[in-house]
């Protein structure tokens, strides 16, 4: 049986991990990397499925999986309700860390123009999913684009360009830290983004 524990053993999505997930006439179907029998689902899938166990009622606002667990027809892999723990924590402190920081910068969230998803987890969700199971703000997603490997990239202009690196070397002296552990905005939106949904 593969669990949300077994996700994390490999660092890249593989064939026959479930990389996304759809609600085609009211059931919930995967799509399986390089096709066959799905052996376990990636970070992608991961959020899709979340997405669609939503969308059709499997799941409610709490987190709760109204069967205690979801099997995807047709294969050995099946979310648990401890998976929806560990996702409902995780999607919680990245949206409100997220929120904390427009806060502390003093800008509203509907003003936000663009969000910029870098990596290659980021590179591959869908930002509809992403707020759907609020992952980030519902409201961003319209406005999300992912750009693949920002930091390569990144590091590779620097090497290449003077000019680049003296930008980057005054960004890096203009940013601030903002402690989340015991910050109140923080364990605030958190708590209000414990839930699922928009």
């Amino acid at each position: 049986r593969a669990t949300l524990g077994r996700m994390f053993q490999k660092k890249t999505a593989q064939d026959g991990a479930i990389d996304s997930v759809d609600v085609v006439q009211g059931e919930i179907r995967a799509h399986v990397l390089g096709g066959g029998t799905a052996r376990g689902i990636c970070g992608s899938g991961l959020i899709d499925a979340f997405a669609a166990l939503l969308d059709t009622g499997k799941m409610d606002e709490t987190g709760r999986l109204l069967d205690g667990s979801f099997r995807f027809p047709g294969t050995d892999v099946v979310l648990t309700q401890e998976d929806a723990r560990k996702v409902q924590l995780a999607k919680a402190a990245i949206c409100a860390g997220m929120q904390t920081l427009l806060s502390h910068a003093g800008v509203d969230e509907s003003k936000l123009e663009r969000l910029l998803i870098a990596g290659g987890f980021g590179t591959h969700i869908n930002p509809r999913s992403a707020g759907r199971i609020g992952l980030i703000p519902p409201s961003f997603a319209a406005k999300a684009r992912a750009i693949g490997n920002a930091a390569g990239m990144g590091a590779s202009m620097m090497a290449l360009s003077r000019a680049v690196l003296k930008d980057a070397d005054a960004a890096s002296h203009a940013c601030t830290t903002v402690e989340l552990a015991a910050n109140p905005v923080f364990m605030e939106y958190y708590m209000d983004a414990m839930l699922f949904g928009e």
